[in-house]
C-alpha cells in the first residue's frame, strides 16, 4: 500500500474549525453567567458544522484521489453528475475493494450535503428535499437539534476514517456505531470549576500585564538598557516608580489578582492545612530525603496518595526504608508526611504564574502596594520550590530552582529600593 497522503493546510483548518465548534457549544451551554436557548444554539451550530464538514470531506476526496493506488476515491468524481450518483458510486467502490463500510454513513452524508447546499444557497431543490426528510433531517433550518449535531459528528468521523482506510487497510474497523445521546452538562459551577476560574484569572492577569510591559517597551517608554529578563524587570520597576502614571490603567487588575489568589489558596492550600511553616518543614525534609535516598535508581519509587493499588499504599513505609542509603538518618514519619504534602503542593501549583505575578508584575504596576504582594510572593515561591523538589525526587533528575532563586533576588532588590 502506498504512503499516507499529505495533510493539507485546509484539512488542518477544517478539523480545527470543527474542534472549535464543539468547544463553543460546550461553553455556551454550560456558561453559568449566560442565559441561553439550547435549541437555537444547536440549530445555529449544526448549520455551521454541515458547511464545514462537507467542505472537509470533499477536500479530502479531491486531494487524495490521485494518490489512491486502487482508484477508489476517483469513483466519486466519475460516478455521475448528481450528488446522489457520486455518493452511490463511492459506496460501491469501497465495497468492491472489500473495505467494510456502513451504508447509513453514506446515506446520512448525502442528506447533510443536501442540507449544506440549501444553507449555502438559501433555497431547496425539490429533488433533494425528500431524501433529507426520509433520513431524519428537517427542512426547517431552525429545527436542527442536538441529535442532528451528534449525527453530523458521527458521519464526519466515520467518513474520514473510511477515506484514510484507503491508505491504511483495516482502519475502517475503528468506525463507531451511533452513540446514545447524553444530557449536556447544566450551567452549574462545581467546586473544582470555581477553583479553576480563580487560577485562570491569575493567568489572564499575569499575561495581560506582560503584554502591557511589552507594549510600553516597544513604544520606547522604558529607559535604560538590558540584556536579561531580570535587567528588563529592573528597568520597568525603575520607570514605574519614576512615572507613577505609566501603568495606572493596569492597577485595576491588582484587586482581582489579590482576591483570586487568596480564594484559590482558601480552596486548595488552606483546605490541606498547608501553612507557610508546613511548607518550610516540607522543603527541608525533601532536601534531606534527596541526600538520604540511594542514588543508583535516580529517583524515589513512591506510590502517591492517589495510587489505585491499596496494597502498595500499605507498604509505603517499608518501600521507603528499602531505598535509603545504608546509615542514612532521617525521620521516616516526617519523610512520608513531606512526600504527601509535596504531592498536594505539586497538584495545586499548576505553574509559576503566582510567582511572577506577585514578585514582579504587580510590584511594577503598583510599587506602593509591594507590602501586600510580598507575603503572597513568599508563599508562592516556597510552594513552587516544594513542588519542584517533590517532582524531581519521584521522577528523577535535578530540580532547577534557578527561577525561584531569581524571583527571590528580584523581590529582595525591589524591597530594598522601596522600603515599607
Amino acid at each position: 500500500m502506498g504512503i499516507f497522503p499529505q495533510i493539507t493546510e485546509w484539512m488542518d483548518a477544517y478539523e480545527r474549525d470543527i474542534s472549535v465548534l464543539r468547544s463553543a457549544r460546550n461553553a455556551l451551554l454550560s456558561h453559568p453567567l449566560r442565559r441561553t436557548v439550547p435549541e437555537l444554539i444547536d440549530a445555529s451550530l449544526c448549520r455551521s458544522l454541515a458547511v464545514i464538514m462537507i467542505a472537509n470531506i470533499e477536500h479530502l476526496l479531491e486531494s487524495w484521489k490521485e494518490e489512491d493506488p486502487r482508484g477508489i476515491l476517483r469513483q466519486y468524481f466519475d460516478g455521475g453528475a448528481t450528488n446522489g450518483a457520486k455518493v452511490a458510486s463511492l459506496l460501491e467502490a469501497f465495497r468492491n475493494a472489500r473495505i467494510g463500510v456502513d451504508r447509513a454513513v453514506f446515506d446520512d452524508y448525502l442528506a447533510i450535503k443536501y442540507l449544506r447546499n440549501a444553507i449555502v444557497h438559501a433555497r431547496w431543490k425539490d429533488s433533494e428535499k425528500d431524501w433529507v426528510s426520509q433520513h431524519g433531517f428537517p427542512l426547517d433550518m431552525q429545527k436542527l437539534t442536538k441529535e442532528h449535531w451528534e449525527r453530523m459528528l458521527w458521519v464526519h468521523e466515520n467518513m474520514s476514517l473510511y477515506l484514510m482506510a484507503v491508505f491504511l487497510p483495516g482502519l475502517e474497523k475503528a468506525a463507531k456505531e451511533p452513540a446514545e445521546l447524553v444530557s449536556d452538562r447544566p450551567p452549574v459551577l462545581l467546586r473544582e470549576d470555581i477553583v479553576r476560574i480563580f487560577w485562570s484569572n491569575l493567568e489572564a492577569i499575569d499575561h495581560s500585564l506582560y503584554l502591557a510591559f511589552k507594549n510600553a517597551t516597544e513604544q520606547g517608554r522604558i529607559r535604560g538598557a538590558w540584556e536579561s529578563k531580570e535587567e528588563w524587570w529592573n528597568a520597568l520597576w525603575n520607570e514605574s516608580r519614576a512615572n507613577p502614571d505609566l501603568f495606572a490603567p493596569q492597577r485595576q487588575l491588582v484587586e482581582p489578582a489579590l482576591f483570586s489568589w487568596d480564594e484559590y489558596c482558601r480552596f486548595t492550600f488552606d483546605r490541606e492545612n498547608v501553612t507557610i511553616s508546613e511548607l518550610e518543614r516540607t522543603r527541608d525534609t525533601l532536601r534531606e530525603l534527596r541526600t538520604a535516598v540511594d542514588s543508583r535508581l535516580g529517583y524515589l519509587r513512591w506510590p502517591t496518595k492517589r495510587h489505585p493499588d491499596s496494597a502498595a499504599l500499605a507498604k509505603r513505609t517499608k518501600l521507603l526504608k528499602a531505598q535509603l542509603r545504608p546509615g542514612a538518618r532521617i525521620n521516616i514519619d516526617a519523610a512520608e508526611r513531606a512526600l504527601d504534602i509535596g504531592e498536594d503542593v505539586h497538584r495545586i501549583m499548576i505553574n509559576r504564574t503566582p510567582c511572577s505575578l506577585f514578585t514582579t508584575r504587580l510590584s511594577i504596576v503598583d510599587p506602593q502596594a509591594i507590602a501586600e504582594f510580598r507575603p503572597r510572593a513568599t508563599y508562592a515561591l516556597l510552594a513552587m520550590e516544594v513542588s519542584l523538589l517533590w517532582k524531581h525526587l519521584v521522577d528523577g533528575g535535578e530540580p532547577d530552582l534557578s527561577v525561584v532563586d531569581c524571583f527571590r533576588t528580584v523581590l529582595a532588590t525591589m524591597e530594598r529600593q522601596h522600603p515599607t
